[in-house]
C-alpha cells in the first residue's frame, strides 16, 4: 500500500477536509496584530517565511488586541483605521502560498460594543474593591443580543473576508483581569428563571445544592451557545471551521463554564497546555472525548524553559518539539503563539518543520479499545468542597486521573477518556476494562450501566471512594454508595490510612487479632477463599507484605473474594512511652473482587491514581497490571522502560506506533505548577522491542532512525526493534 495515505485515512475517519485543510496541518503558528495593523510589506515577509519553512497554517486576526475590529464590519463597531481590503488581500496571498489563514478572536469581549450597551456586560458575583477594572468592563454576555450579533460577525470573517476559519479564545465565563466568575446579568437571570423556575444565586457556594444545580444549567447554556454558533456558521459556510478554546482544565476549572462531558457539535474543540507539558497527553484524550469530529489541537507559548512568552529570539526548541511530539503521540497536533516578529524565529521554525512535517501523515487514526479511563466532572466540581470559601478543591480529581493515566502509560496499556455522560453501553462496550480513579460522584444510572458492562464480560477496576456520593455530590438517603450493595460493603473505615497489605489471610499465621473499629473479627473461615484470589498478585512478583501508592479507606464486604487485607495502627504521638498495643491494629479489606455474569469487578480501597501521581512506585504498577491481566489482552507487548509512552494507531491497512521518551520528572505530577524542561531531560534509551500479532512485511520510521523487523517464533506475530529512542519516534508497519 501507499505509505503516505495517513491523511486520506484521517479524512475518511473525520469526514472533514475543510478550513483550507487546517485540521490536518503538521503544526500551526499564531502571530497577530497588537495595537496597530501590519503593513503589506511586513505581511508579505511573514507569508514568504512561512511558505519557505513549510508552515501550512497561520492564525492572524481581524481585530487588534482586546477585540477592536480592524475591518468595516456591518455587525460590530470597528476602529477608525479599519481596512477591509487589506484582509481580503492577505487571504488571497496566503492561499496562493498554500497557507490556511484563521482569525484569532475573543469570544467574550467587545469593548466598543459594551461602551454602547453597558447593560450587555458581564455581571460578576464577587465585588471588587475599587470597582471593575477597564478590562472587566470589556466582557460581554452571550445571552444578550451580542450572542446573535457574533454569529453574523463570524460570517463576515469567513464569508466576506474569506478566512478559512475562526479560532476563538476567551471561551469562558469570567474576567481574565480579576478572575471573577460570571454571569448573572439580567439576560442570564431571566433565562434561568424561565427554564428552571429558580432565581439566579446571589453567592458562590458549591456547598449549596441550589448553586450546584445552577452550575449545571450554566454549563449547558454555554455549551448550547457554542453548538449554536458553530452550527450557524457551518450551515452557511460549510467549508469554514470554528474552533473553541476549552478551559475546563488545571488552573481554570468550573469558573470557565465549560463542562467535562461529551458535547458533540459542528465546531472544533481545542485547548492550551498552560506551560504544563506533563498534562498534554491526557488533555488530547479529554478533547477527543468531548468532540471527535476533528483531530485534537493544543496550543502553547513559543517558549523555552526559562522564558515564557517574552520576545526573545531563537529559544531552545526542546520544549516546543516535545509539546508537538506529545500531541502527535496522542493523535493530535500542536499550535504555538509568539509575539516577536516571525523572522526572529526563522531557525526554530525550520527545526519544527524538519521534525513535524514528515510525521504529519502518521498522526491519528483509530486506537484499539483497551482501557476506558473515567474522568468525572461531577467529582471534580462537587466531591471535594471544603474550607470556608465553598469552593471545590479540583486538584484532588486532576491528581487521581493524571496519576492513573501515568500508571497505564507506564504499563504500555492504551487508554481513552470516558466522561460522566459516556458511562453508557455505547461507549463502555468498546473497552476490555474500565477504570474508576476515585470517582466519588456516580449516578445510580451510571452504576447500573457499569454493572451491566461487567455482566456482559467487561472488567471494572474501582479505586478509592468511588460512588460514595450521587451525581450532585450528595450522600444518598441510605448513606451507602452506588456500588456498595453490589459488593456487599458492610463497613468503610472513616480514617484514611497507608496500610500494610497482606496478600494472604493474617489471622492464623501472624497471631494478630483483627479489628474493625473496636470490634474483633473472626475471618478464618474466609482464608481458603481469599488465598486463591491472592495468587495473581503473588505471581506478579509482589511480596506477601507490600505497601501501594495512595491513601485508603479500608472496607469489609460480604460475598467477595478478598485479594489483599490491609492493616495499620492508629498513630501515636512521637516519643510516646505507651505500649505498642495501646491502640488496636485496624484491619479491613484492601483489594476485593466480585464476579458477575461473564465479567468481574475489582475494588482497590486505595486512591491509587492520586498516590501514584506523587509516588509512582513499581509495586503499584505491578499490582494493577496483575489485576488487569486476567481479562485484558494488550494490542502489543514491549520491553520499553516505564517512562516511554507507546501508542498505536490503525490507519487503514497500516499500523503506526509512536514512542515518546517522557522525562522522569513528568511521572511526578507537580501539584499544578508549570514544569521547566531542558534538552538534558531526555536521556536516550536502550534498544526497544515491540511485538504485535500478525504478519507485517515492512517497517519504516518517517521520523528517522533504523528499525529492524523480524518474525516471532511460530510466525504468528511480528517484532520490531528500535535501536535507540532519543525523544520521539514514529514506526509504520505495512502488511
Amino acid at each position: 500500500m501507499n505509505k503516505n495515505n495517513g491523511s486520506e485515512h484521517r479524512m475518511k475517519q473525520f469526514g472533514k477536509q475543510d478550513g483550507g485543510g487546517y485540521a490536518y496541518t503538521p503544526y500551526r503558528l499564531e502571530f497577530r496584530p497588537r495595537r496597530s495593523m501590519h503593513t503589506r510589506e511586513e505581511l508579505i515577509t511573514i507569508l514568504d517565511l512561512l511558505k519557505a519553512k513549510g508552515v501550512k497554517a497561520w492564525w492572524y486576526s481581524v481585530s487588534a488586541k482586546c477585540s477592536f475590529p480592524l475591518f468595516e464590519s456591518r455587525t460590530l463597531p470597528f476602529r477608525e483605521d479599519a481596512d477591509t481590503e487589506l484582509y481580503r488581500w492577505l487571504v488571497s496571498e496566503a492561499h496562493l502560498r498554500g497557507i490556511a489563514l484563521f482569525s484569532w478572536e475573543y469570544l467574550n469581549t467587545a469593548p466598543l460594543l459594551t461602551e454602547q450597551h453597558p447593560e450587555w456586560r458581564y455581571v460578576y458575583w464577587e465585588e471588587r474593591e475599587g470597582g471593575n477594572t477597564p478590562r472587566d468592563d470589556q466582557f460581554i454576555c452571550h445571552n444578550s443580543p451580542y450572542g446573535e450579533m457574533l454569529k453574523e460577525y463570524c460570517l463576515e470573517v469567513v464569508g466576506d473576508l474569506g478566512f478559512d476559519g475562526i479560532w476563538f479564545d476567551g471561551c469562558y465565563l469570567h474576567s481574565d483581569s480579576s478572575g471573577r466568575m460570571a454571569c448573572r446579568c439580567p439576560y442570564c437571570a431571566e433565562l434561568y428563571l424561565r427554564e428552571s423556575g429558580r432565581e439566579i444565586p446571589t453567592a458562590i457556594d458549591f456547598r449549596d445544592p441550589s448553586f450546584r444545580r445552577f452550575i449545571e444549567w450554566r454549563y449547558e447554556n454555554f455549551t448550547d451557545y457554542w453548538r449554536s454558533l458553530s452550527g450557524y456558521v457551518r450551515q452557511r459556510k460549510p467549508e469554514a471551521i470554528v474552533v473553541f478554546n476549552y478551559f475546563n482544565r488545571i488552573g481554570h476549572d468550573q469558573r470557565s463554564g465549560s463542562p467535562l462531558r461529551r458535547m458533540p457539535m459542528e465546531g472544533m474543540i481545542a485547548s492550551e497546555s498552560c506551560s504544563r507539558p506533563y498534562q498534554v497527553l491526557l488533555q488530547h484524550k479529554i478533547l477527543h472525548a468531548l468532540n471527535d469530529n476533528y483531530p485534537t489541537e493544543i496550543w502553547d507559548y513559543f517558549r523555552d524553559a526559562a522564558q515564557n512568552s517574552a520576545a526573545i529570539p531563537e529559544p531552545e526548541p526542546a520544549s516546543m518539539l516535545f509539546h508537538a511530539q506529545c500531541s502527535a503521540a496522542s493523535g493530535g497536533f500542536a499550535s504555538f503563539g509568539f509575539e516577536a516578529f516571525p523572522t526572529e524565529y526563522a531557525e526554530l521554525i525550520t527545526e519544527l518543520s524538519a521534525a513535524l512535517n514528515p510525521i504529519a501523515d502518521y498522526v491519528g487514526g483509530v486506537q484499539p479499545g483497551c482501557i476506558g479511563l473515567v474522568l468525572s466532572g461531577a467529582t471534580k466540581d462537587y466531591a471535594h468542597i471544603g474550607g470556608n470559601d465553598g469552593l471545590p478543591d479540583t486538584w484532588q480529581t486532576w491528581k487521581a486521573v493524571h496519576g492513573m493515566h501515568n500508571l497505564l502509560n507506564s504499563l504500555h496499556l492504551p487508554s481513552e477518556v470516558l466522561l460522566d455522560n459516556m458511562l453508557t453501553g455505547e461507549y463502555l462496550s468498546r473497552y476490555q476494562a474500565v477504570v474508576l480513579p476515585d470517582v466519588r460522584c456516580l449516578s445510580d444510572a451510571s452504576a447500573a450501566e457499569l454493572r451491566h458492562y461487567v455482566e456482559q464480560g467487561g472488567l471494572l477496576l474501582i479505586t478509592g471512594a468511588s460512588g460514595i456520593l450521587d451525581e450532585w455530590g450528595e450522600l444518598r438517603d441510605s448513606g451507602a454508595g452506588a456500588l456498595d450493595a453490589w459488593f456487599g460493603v458492610t463497613w468503610r473505615d472513616s480514617e484514611l490510612s497507608r496500610p500494610l497489605l497482606a496478600l494472604r489471610d493474617l489471622s492464623e499465621a501472624d497471631g494478630f487479632t483483627r479489628h474493625v473499629g473496636n470490634a474483633e473479627i473472626d475471618s478464618s473461615a474466609g482464608a481458603e477463599r481469599d488465598a486463591a484470589g491472592s495468587e495473581a498478585l503473588l505471581r506478579a512478583g509482589l511480596p506477601t507484605r507490600v505497601m501501594l501508592s495512595g491513601a485508603s479507606s479500608l472496607i469489609r464486604t460480604v460475598g467477595c473474594e478478598v485479594l489483599a487485607y490491609g492493616q495499620y495502627r492508629v498513630p501515636q504521638p512521637r516519643h510516646s512511652q505507651l505500649p505498642e498495643d495501646a491502640h488496636p491494629l485496624i484491619e479491613g479489606e484492601a483489594i476485593v473482587r466480585r464476579k458477575a455474569g461473564k465479567g468481574a469487578a475489582v475494588w482497590m480501597a486505595a486512591n491509587i491514581g492520586a498516590g501514584y501521581a506523587e509516588q509512582p512506585s513499581r509495586r503499584t504498577r505491578e499490582a494493577v497490571r496483575s489485576l488487569l491481566a486476567e481479562r485484558v489482552t494488550p494490542p502489543f507487548t514491549t520491553d520499553a522502560p516505564a517512562n516511554v509512552v507507546v501508542t498505536v494507531w490503525q490507519q487503514q491497512e497500516r499500523i503506526t506506533f509512536h514512542l515518546l521518551n517522557v522525562p522522569h520528572s513528568f511521572l511526578h505530577v507537580p501539584s499544578g505548577k508549570e514544569t521547566l524542561m531542558y534538552p538534558e531531560d531526555f536521556t536516550p534509551t536502550r534498544p526497544i522491542t515491540i511485538e504485535i500479532p500478525g504478519v507485517w512485511r515492512e517497517a519504516h520510521s518517517p521520523s528517522g532512525g533504523l528499525v529492524e523487523l523480524t518474525r516471532a517464533e511460530g510466525g504468528r506475530s511480528t517484532r520490531i526493534r528500535l535501536q535507540c529512542l532519543k525523544q520521539h519516534a514514529v514506526i509504520a508497519l505495512t502488511p
